[in-house]
């Protein structure tokens, strides 16, 4: 506070016992309580001793009780600190507004007493009142107090005093703690912390992976001599799980300082494959690699296109040593079909490499352009059929660009899907992308006509923007019209397709179950349905968008932890905390299918593919099992972390598995193998959600630490932390277009972010409980929130509007959206899908009636070949 400001309070408050100015003195207590600095709370605690002065006692009580009343109760603690009032002991015993004030009063009374011995043997709850009584008015309390830290015999008020110091650093604990040789047994950052204090570093060098996260902060201390001593101690690491923490750190953040220490120690990680081959690179230890035998041959062949030209340079160095046999060169093609890498292209072409396998084979020799070799091989094109259905969207679009490239229509619709009937509704970007694109090839104007009236505004645009550049209209006189009316608008949608801001009103909100909501599950069979679980034991389904029940499915006696369903929504997964299975019903008729056994403990979290093949579960007992939903085979059970797992994810493209939990890790699996692929340190807290967006290359995290972390792949790269939440994230969810980020967290808010930037966008505050879960639906239409009131909280969801097809119900709000933004661009293109609308359904307009609901889904593309 003010020096100024501090001595007009100072004045008005000792003017006398009356109070000629009630609501002025009454405004000044207020203001240095809530102040709280020394000085102000100095002030009061003078006035609460004036034995003259009973009214302004009164008053200053009154106010710091009101305020505790209110939630803020450090103004009454640091008053009874100061003055020790009879009235304020009492409150604070009996209001409980310091829950642990009881230890507080015990330990005071004992250093008044002079009864030392029983305070150095207390444990934890001895030490915040030891720590706040060096404050203490009395210079004998305050000596007492610091004979007491100096001399604590409880293991576990050491580990209090260490996270004391380390929490707020003050430097009469810094030297108590140095003096006398504390170091804490935990938690791990604060073990570190004070070994490092205490020089102490033989308690580092051989600790296990909780050791390396908090060295690695350390580094970045304000002590200069702790940061020196952590970077020292990285390069004496003596457990190999330490080692491989170190590697995995720097493989995915890449700083100077953890490489600098990898390569002065020689570490190499034991596993996973990715990092020992980085990490024995970074070394130099490249004989390392050749004695492992011919895993490597993929691994080496990536770190060939590293940005780091030393790890470059050595990696295309060890090439040219293990590529003498077949199975080192199967592994050098494999890097080239799965990662394109243009380093092991050259090499495998120029030395005739080839797959073993003949359908990896057909695919390698048409990737790489060897086109006598691949239609030698693949005469009736059977091999790249295969090859197409089964890849990821990744090297879907590759095998679409190649061929286009190449000028062969036949094997862009092929490898495309358009020579067969297509759902508009289901088609991705980049199949909305290749469709235009043999269109336009084609120069089959007549078709990119018709698919512009229906396909999504973006697409349309691109389509209408097309036939105007090439001159183009339709024959019949009364399309021509809105033809060119579409045209204009779509000229004059110039920028980027905006994302709409989501309504911040729900549209509807319920109480679900009968306690707190746990999982929510957007699917599609007949009509859209929203699964829901609770800690009272039932699923429950409900039509969207209204929220109506349909129906409940009883089958558990425990509270549900977890949902999990396939995309076409004949498949519901459950999981409970307290039972050992997965629970598998068939919908919508809502009967329990089959039961997934194995589990040493409950289940925690579950997750279904993409395709629908794979279930993976997370259980109490910090393992992953990997089970084949068609005939419940466990195809993997997955190990590495050291505590329960919370959270499971696929990545949409099928070929990552994420795992996290409690023990603030989150661990990437390659698929269908399970193997392990990298672990991934950024959170301090229990990781509660993950979430992939539609594409593949962001992973989100969320977690007990308040943040979201944004991390991009698939090398896990930290892109950005997330802040702005005030407690616990629990749940994320991303839209069908992969633009907007949805996180709900445990202080009842719901915020949005732009993706991929991570750019905050806007916070919901549904006004129910704290959010336990969050879900979209594949079309953006909808954002569904559970909270641990027992609600269920709906909003319209528009931010995909115009990467989707729209429904002829949707006109009335697209008109209301119209009229609403001031932003031009929004307008621009809000104006172009209303046209787009209306002339779609002109015919239902103009007779004044409604049509049938027809499914964006059912409307079939068809291209003949």
């Amino acid at each position: 506070m003010e020096t100024d400001c501090l001595e007009d309070f100072r004045k008005l408050l000792l003017s006398g016992d009356s109070i000629p100015d009630a609501d002025r003195v009454r405004a000044a207590v207020e203001h240095l309580a809530r102040d709280g600095s020394p000085e102000a709370i100095a002030l009061l605690a003078e006035n609460l001793r004036s034995p003259n002065k009973k009214e302004l006692q009164n008053l200053v009580l009154e106010t710091v009780s009101r305020l505790a009343n209110e939630g803020t109760a450090g103004p009454a603690y640091e008053l009874w600190l100061a003055a020790r009032h009879p009235r304020l002991t009492a409150s604070l015993t009996e209001e409980a507004w310091q829950p642990d004030f009881g230890w507080h009063l015990k330990v005071f009374h004992a250093l008044e007493q002079g009864r030392l011995d029983e305070i150095v043997r207390g444990g934890a709850e001895v030490v915040d009142p030891l720590v706040a009584a060096l404050r203490d008015p009395s210079r004998e309390t305050r000596e007492q107090a610091q004979c007491c830290l100096e001399r604590l015999k409880n293991p576990d008020a050491v580990d209090a005093l260490c996270s004391r110091w380390a929490t707020g650093r003050s430097e009469l604990l810094e030297r108590v703690i140095r003096q006398q040789g504390y170091v804490a047994r935990r938690p791990p950052t604060v073990r570190v912390l004070s070994a490092l204090l205490c020089l102490r570093t033989d308690l580092i060098s051989g600790a296990g992976a909780d050791a390396v996260e908090p060295l690695v902060s350390a580094i970045a201390d304000r002590a200069a001599p702790l940061a020196n001593r952590a970077l020292a101690c990285l390069s004496q690491l003596e457990n190999q799980e330490a080692i491989d923490a170190l590697a995995d750190m720097w493989v995915i953040r890449r700083t100077p300082e953890l490489g600098r220490a990898i390569e002065q120690a020689g570490y190499v990680a034991s596993q996973p494959p990715w990092v020992r081959v980085l990490s024995a690179l970074q070394s130099g230890r490249l004989g390392i690699l050749q004695d492992d035998g011919l895993d490597q041959a993929y691994f080496v062949a990536l770190a060939a296109e590293d940005a780091d030209p030393t790890i470059a340079g050595r990696a295309r160095d060890l090439l040219d040593r293990i590529l003498d046999s077949e199975q080192a060169q199967d592994g050098l093609c494999r890097a080239v079909i799965e990662l394109g890498a243009p380093v092991a292209e050259h090499l495998a072409k120029t030395r005739g490499f080839k797959p073993l396998d003949i359908g990896q084979r057909a695919l390698f020799y048409f990737l790489t352009e060897q086109w006598a070799d691949y239609e030698g091989l693949d005469f009736d094109m059977s091999h790249l059929r295969e090859a197409y259905a089964s890849a990821g969207k990744d090297l879907r679009g590759r095998i679409g660009k190649r061929a286009r490239q190449a000028g062969r229509l036949e094997l862009v619709e092929l490898v495309s899907g358009v020579r067969h009937k297509r759902q508009m509704g289901q088609m991705t970007a980049r199949e909305w992308g290749v469709t235009l694109g043999i269109l336009e090839d084609r120069q089959d104007w007549e078709t990119l006509w018709r698919l512009a009236q229906t396909a999504p505004a973006v697409w349309s645009v691109r389509a209408l923007r097309k036939l105007d550049e090439q001159d183009w209209s339709p024959i019949e006189a009364d399309a021509r019209t809105g033809f060119q009316q579409l045209v204009q608008l779509a000229l004059r949608c110039e920028s980027e397709a905006p994302i709409l801001g989501i309504v911040d009103r729900p549209s509807a909100r319920f109480r679900a179950h009968g306690r707190r909501v746990t999982s929510l599950l957007i699917s599609s069979f007949f009509e859209s349905t929203l699964a829901s679980s609770s800690w009272d034991s039932t699923i429950r389904i409900w039509r969207m968008p209204g929220g109506e029940p349909l129906t409940t499915l009883a089958g558990h006696t425990h509270p549900i932890t977890c949902l999990a369903g396939n995309p076409d929504g004949s498949l519901l997964a459950s999981g409970c905390g307290a039972e050992r299975a997965v629970v598998l019903w068939t919908m919508p008729n809502g009967k329990p299918d089959k039961r997934l056994d194995g589990h040493v403990q409950g289940v925690m979290s579950l997750a279904v593919s993409a395709d629908g093949r794979l279930l993976a579960a997370g259980s109490n007992d910090a393992a992953c099992r990997l089970w084949r939903i068609r005939d419940a085979t466990l195809l993997a059970t997955l190990t590495g972390h050291t505590l329960p797992i919370r959270c499971i994810a696929f990545s949409p493209d099928g070929r990552l598995l994420a795992t996290a939990g409690e023990d603030t890790t989150i661990r990437l699996w390659s698929l269908p193998e399970g193997e392990p692929l990298a672990v991934l340190h950024g959170h301090s807290r229990t990781v509660r959600c993950l979430a992939f967006t539609p594409d593949s290359t962001i992973l989100a995290s969320g977690a007990a630490d308040d943040d979201v972390i944004l991390w991009a792949l698939p090398h896990a790269t930290l892109i950005k932390r997330l802040t702005g939440h005030r407690d616990t994230v629990y749940a994320l969810a991303v839209s069908g277009d992969g633009r907007v980020l949805a996180s709900g967290s445990w202080d009842k808010t719901v915020r949005l972010w732009i993706m991929p930037q991570g750019k905050a966008w806007g916070m919901l505050q549904e006004g129910a409980g704290p959010i336990t879960c969050l879900a979209t639906d594949p079309e953006s239409r909808m954002l569904v929130s559970g909270s641990h009131d027992s609600t269920i909280t709906m909003w319209n969801f528009q931010s995909g509007i115009f990467r989707r097809p729209t429904t002829r119900e949707e006109m009335d709000r697209v008109q209301g959206l119209s009229r609403k933004p001031e932003d031009a661009s929004e307008r621009t293109w809000l104006d172009f899908l209303l046209a787009q609308m209306r002339w779609r359904w002109r015919f239902d307009i103009e007779i004044d009636r409604t049509p049938a609901r027809i499914e964006a889904g059912q409307f079939d593309i068809e291209i003949d070949g």
